[in-house]
């Protein structure tokens, strides 16, 4: 079910008016089944990318985000619609199958390590449902889950979940073995419009995370410079995004760079 309402970001602080939502139905989603039928092809060529590439994968940039340092790591194949080619060629099956969904804008991996735990947070905007693909979840509730609005769920490989991302959610694997989950966004019909405004606005707020977290010292400055730093990137974000998917040019992940 959709529920109209206004575009928030988390940058701008605050909560989404449709904050109460925790988890979708999946039968409102006709994805769903393309990727759950798909699920043994796209877990190997991803375990496959995985066993190859092991040293390259990075861990997520915001480390307070986690209990343990390095403890979440993910790569991704497209992030707000900035491609990551080398990733794709690599997983080209994988690839051919997300271009399958309508209003796609982000396809990535995210490794739990054993004894983490995602602390309570909310993500980048509500324009968007995000989806779990399980590809390995080692045990079910109560040692590996997720929670979103206080609805708790256990992955189950094979299978799909689809939930608000910008309500407050937290992950947590307390197995002896590594959790991974295909994570997708998929823009909400309502803002299919807006997608570039969207994702430039979102990678903007990304790119201020990491600047804060290298240099903390800009985090002391007042409220209208962050703001001036914030909307330059976005501006120059938004151009570079159109130009490049209008003549598929493909880089490098935007926050490793």
């Amino acid at each position: 079910m959709e529920i109209k309402s206004k575009i928030w970001y988390s940058f701008l602080g605050g909560k989404s008016e449709d904050d109460a939502i925790g988890l979708y139905d999946n039968s409102n989603f006709s994805w769903v089944k393309l990727l759950e039928d798909n699920f043994e092809v796209i877990k190997g060529e991803i375990a496959h990318y995985i066993e190859i590439n092991e040293r390259e994968i990075k861990p997520y940039f915001n480390n307070d985000l986690v209990t343990k340092v390095k403890s979440w790591k993910t790569f991704a194949f497209f992030f707000w619609t900035w491609s990551v080619n080398s990733n794709i060629k690599q997983c080209p099956k994988t690839n051919e199958i997300l271009q399958q969904i309508p209003n796609i804008v982000s396809a990535s991996v995210s490794i739990l390590e054993p004894g983490v735990q995602i602390k309570k947070h909310r993500g980048d905007t509500n324009a968007i449902v995000r989806s779990h693909l399980a590809l390995v979840a080692p045990v079910g509730l109560p040692d590996c889950g997720f929670e979103v609005n206080e609805q708790k769920i256990e992955w189950k490989e094979g299978e799909v979940f689809i939930f608000n991302d910008a309500a407050k959610h937290t992950a947590w694997n307390h197995s002896d073995k590594r959790r991974y989950v295909l994570l997708i966004d998929v823009m909400r019909t309502e803002y299919v419009h807006k997608k570039y405004t969207v994702c430039s606005m979102v990678l903007g707020g990304l790119v201020m995370q990491a600047i804060f977290q290298k240099t903390p010292i800009l985090k002391k400055f007042p409220r209208f410079i962050k703001y001036i730093i914030l909307y330059s990137h976005v501006i120059l974000i938004n151009l570079v995004l159109r130009i490049r998917n209008c003549f598929n040019f493909y880089t490098c992940d935007p926050l490793r760079c």
